[in-house]
């Protein structure tokens, strides 16, 4: 539980990151097979060693990845736009 715990703070994280402007969205986007990679080895370490179970914490985890690179997307965007306008 506390694996699955941690693994919903990675995506507030980059977020964040993102705001900061440490990452954007091409980064993020083009680290996407390695995150696959990670949440696949991670959802196989942190669960019981059935299949449903791995597929449970991975799918999730790789949901939120995914939404945080449109959100990284969607606030790069923003921010062009309102330094254009300025």
């Amino acid at each position: 539980m506390l694996g699955m715990g941690l693994g919903f703070q990675v995506p507030v994280i980059l977020i964040v990151l993102v705001k900061l402007r440490v990452l954007d969205y091409k980064l993020l986007a083009r680290a996407r097979p390695y995150v696959i990679l990670i949440n696949l080895t991670l959802s196989a370490i942190l669960t019981p060693p059935d299949l449903v179970s791995q597929i449970m914490m991975a799918i999730p985890l790789q949901l939120m990845y995914e939404l945080t690179v449109l959100l990284a997307w969607f606030f790069t965007r923003k921010s062009k736009f309102t330094q254009q306008i300025q």
